[in-house]
């Protein structure tokens, strides 16, 4: 600042110097104008803030909003996009989050403690081998050619419930749920209530410790062989990860390529009309994901597929696209609001679903032997008009769909956390002898209490983290947590 201050004086002075400047007296506005200026300056500075508040934009459609600021080639020069207001807010939420880092000055033999509380093998030299586990029997009679994740942007699973079923917002996922070759969790617990923490979960396979993997040099140094890619691949399958936004968002591509994922796509590689600051719409997103599979040879592949669509700015005409909102808005019940917001955001919700069920329903018919599998990053965003439960608030849905699969994998009371789609995979798509890293026991194995950030659960009941909680539980999620923050702070070994 004082360096800016002297630049100032002195380019005044060279002005002055060079122009020749006169001095002049200042006519004062007239008193009866005086009201009409201000009035003026007024407008003037709301229209200016409400630009700046948006990024440049004045809807947040249009806006450069400081998490997604992806418009040029040069991660350098989208950060140079921001304006001052929002770089300075992004400065403070970043040092906020580096302060949440859990403490890791802990002893190896404290770790190895940590390592038996949840279930791994305390002798092993490093935390992968630690919790491995071997496939004993096989749940498919063969393997999938292709395997499909799904995590849908804030998809929830409170349109699946008997409340809100008969609105007809998944009619798509509905049918697959009718289909002998399904089966779901009751309910399950997302990573977080963030995208960002969920994909962490997935990539890493590790719990919620209030660190981002994704900002951290380990991350980049080796490969968390707990995580998704590095468990499908080691089971023989192609990686590749197929994102709706941007790659700078969160540095996904560069961290997911990382850690065992061979191919990365995103909105910036498609070519598409509409989207907006957040990316490409489902439909496009899906459809190249769709002809990707159609070209693909006799390669087994794993496809995780983040979407966007349903996230504010809700600006996809959905009524065009054939949602019913006039017959759905008869059937609302009181705990959901009517207004056209709402009703917006539910059609996006529709959308969502439609657009998914049509992806599967396209390449079931090409690859008949591709699994499936649907869940939300999160649920927490979809405001309802009157108090309701944490589950339906909270919890997000985990469908797995394919032809050899049986309805009676799983029993219907099943609960379960992001992590043991990891491990459920493992179990399904390997053979017998096959091994794999995972700090969660499948689905099949496990039907105990399950937690994330916030929330812990038993098979009847989604309950909040707090002093009510079990002292066993409580022990179990910060030996989980501290875990995590060993691993991604300073590393695989346990030494």
């Amino acid at each position: 600042m004082p360096a800016a201050i002297i630049c100032g004086i002195i380019l005044v002075w060279i002005l002055c110097k060079f122009l020749d400047t006169r001095t002049y007296k200042i006519k004062f506005i007239s008193k009866n104008k005086r009201w009409l200026y201000s009035f003026g300056i007024i407008i003037y500075l709301t229209i200016f803030w409400i630009f700046v508040r948006y990024g440049g934009a004045f809807s947040y459609a249009k806006s450069v909003n400081w998490e997604n600021a992806e418009r040029l080639k040069s991660n350098l020069l989208n950060e140079a996009i921001l304006d001052d207001g929002q770089s300075l807010y992004r400065v403070k939420s970043i040092a906020g989050k580096i302060k949440k880092i859990n403490n890791v000055e802990i002893s190896a033999d404290a770790l190895r403690q940590k390592i038996e509380l949840l279930g791994g093998n305390p002798s092993a030299g490093n935390i992968d081998e630690a919790f491995k586990k071997v496939v004993a029997v096989p749940k498919l009679q063969r393997p999938p050619g292709n395997v499909v994740l799904i995590i849908g942007e804030s998809h929830a699973l409170w349109p699946f419930l008997l409340e809100y079923k008969d609105l007809g917002l998944v009619t798509k996922e509905q049918n697959l749920l009718n289909s002998p070759n399904c089966f779901k969790t009751n309910f399950m617990l997302a990573q977080g209530t963030g995208t960002m923490p969920t994909v962490n979960g997935f990539v890493t396979g590790l719990a919620d410790a209030g660190i981002y993997p994704n900002s951290q040099p380990e991350s980049y140094k080796t490969k968390y062989g707990t995580g998704i890619g590095s468990v499908m691949k080691a089971l023989g399958y192609r990686t590749v990860f197929w994102y709706g936004g941007f790659e700078a968002w969160q540095d996904i591509k560069q961290f997911t390529l990382s850690q065992n994922f061979d191919e990365f796509h995103c909105a910036g590689d498609f070519q598409y009309e509409g989207g907006n600051s957040w990316g490409c719409p489902d439909e496009i997103l899906f459809k190249y994901v769709e002809k990707y599979i159609a070209e693909e040879k006799d390669e087994r592949t794993f496809h995780i597929i983040l979407t966007t669509s349903n996230h504010p700015p809700y600006n996809i005409d959905v009524v065009a696209k054939g949602f019913p909102k006039e017959e759905i808005k008869q059937k609302l019940p009181d705990s959901l609001g009517s207004d056209e917001e709402t009703l917006n955001e539910m059609g996006h919700i529709w959308y969502a679903d439609q657009s998914m069920g049509n992806f599967i329903e396209k390449v079931e018919a090409d690859k008949p032997d591709t699994l499936f599998v649907i869940t939300g990053d999160h649920a927490e965003r979809f405001d309802f008009a009157k108090e309701v439960d944490l589950k339906t608030l909270s919890a997000v849905p985990c469908i797995f769909y394919g032809k050899n699969v049986d309805k009676d994998l799983l029993a219907d009371n099943k609960v379960g956390c992001h992590l043991q789609i990891i491990s459920t995979l493992a179990e399904m798509v390997g053979q017998k002898g096959d091994t794999y890293s995972s700090i969660w026991p499948s689905l099949f194995d496990y039907n105990g209490i399950v937690f994330n950030h916030r929330l812990w659960t038993d098979t009847e009941k989604i309950y909040k983290i707090n002093s009510e909680i079990p002292n066993a539980l409580t022990n179990k999620i910060k030996a989980a947590r501290q875990l995590t923050a060993w691993r991604v702070l300073k590393g695989n070994d346990i030494r």
